[in-house]
């Protein structure tokens, strides 16, 4: 396991087998690292800001068009997640 308290100490705790919850030393340097990396990189914050709204927006199409088949999907996915009931 890496060191508790840095960016790789949180990665080891999320691959874990199974993944465990970071400590908060290694959550809180995770919270910095991404901060960090995040300022340093606008442009690529930008690009994924708009990635992420055309997935968002394609999502919500296909589950207008497929509404039924959309919606077994995501209760199999909250399932197979442990999200019963969410």
């Amino acid at each position: 396991m890496a060191e508790h308290g840095t960016n790789a100490g949180y990665l080891a705790h999320r691959r874990a087998r199974p993944p465990e919850d970071a400590c908060d030393a290694c959550r809180e340097a995770a919270r910095i690292y991404q901060a960090e990396n995040r300022a340093a990189n606008p442009a690529r914050v930008a690009r994924d800001a708009a990635r992420n709204a055309a997935r968002g927006r394609a999502l919500r199409r296909l589950a207008a068009r497929h509404p039924r088949e959309f919606q077994e999907l995501l209760e199999k996915e909250k399932r197979r997640n442990g999200h019963e009931g969410s």
